[in-house]
């Protein structure tokens, strides 16, 4: 048998839930149990409010695209809840639970999906996940502190009091707000 792909090390990817879906505790609340059933691991968590800086460096390939102020002023105009999940294909395994960006489609074409049940338009598609490793890194940066991006390592990722097994879904929500 010839082997393809070899995996030895986990992933680590970072997953927004975007406003829309933020304002919503039971959603919030649904998402997390989600990710816990789906073999990722929370291993930091923040609620933050992007600023103009923040959202510039996240969105700045984008910058110049007709798309880019909706994606730009969707991502301000609230609270967004950042979560470092790690695992076995994490990158693959959020992307899949969160369904394709386009909404509109999302809707008859991936039933089951984050976006299917939260999403509300193709900008305003309430999830981001990263496409791989290399940007996982800088967006975590973006979020939880540029050393991230520096060392690129599982461990620089991992929050100091954030513990996710020791605390219910609802406080894990307390907690962000």
């Amino acid at each position: 048998m010839l082997l393809t792909r070899i995996r030895l090390a986990k992933e680590v990817t970072l997953g927004l839930i975007k406003p829309t879906v933020t304002s919503s505790p039971y959603a919030v609340n649904r998402i997390l149990k989600e990710i816990n059933g789906n073999g990722m691991n929370i291993i930091n968590a923040k609620k933050v409010s992007f600023d103009n800086a923040m959202a510039e460096a996240f969105y700045g390939e984008h910058k110049g695209k007709f798309f880019y102020p909706r994606l730009y002023h969707y991502v301000r105009s609230g609270p967004v809840i950042a979560l470092a999940l790690e695992g076995e294909d994490v990158i693959a395994k959020w992307r899949q639970l969160i369904g394709p960006t386009k909404v509109a489609r999302t809707k008859f074409e991936n039933p089951g999906t984050l976006r299917h049940d939260f999403g509300v338009t193709d900008t305003r598609n309430g999830f981001h996940g990263s496409d791989s490793m290399e940007n996982a890194f800088y967006e975590l940066s973006i979020v939880f502190g540029d050393f991230i991006n520096q060392s690129k390592t599982i461990e620089s990722v991992k929050g100091k009091a954030f513990i996710i097994n020791t605390i219910s879904y609802g406080s894990i929500f307390f907690l962000l707000g």
